[in-house]
């Protein structure tokens, strides 16, 4: 079975000078815990409205940000 997961660590931790996952919260309007459950992979569903603004945020489109891993079991 696969699995979504999430580019967002990578887009993240590449950005200069260095983005903080608070300063992304703040300014995409979403919580702390929502931009930190995606960062560390640990989230079972993602709203619409979260991708567009992360995809919207950082410029990128949604491969970019989200894709399929098969699962480890």
């Amino acid at each position: 079975m696969r699995r979504v997961k999430s580019n967002l660590a990578k887009l993240i931790d590449g950005q200069y000078p260095p983005l903080s996952q608070r300063r992304l919260a703040r300014e995409t309007n979403l919580s702390p815990t929502t931009i930190n459950l995606i960062y560390l992979n640990k989230f079972n569903r993602i709203d619409n409205a979260t991708i567009e603004k992360l995809c919207d945020y950082f410029g990128v489109e949604i491969g970019e940000l989200l894709y399929l891993e098969e699962a480890k079991d």
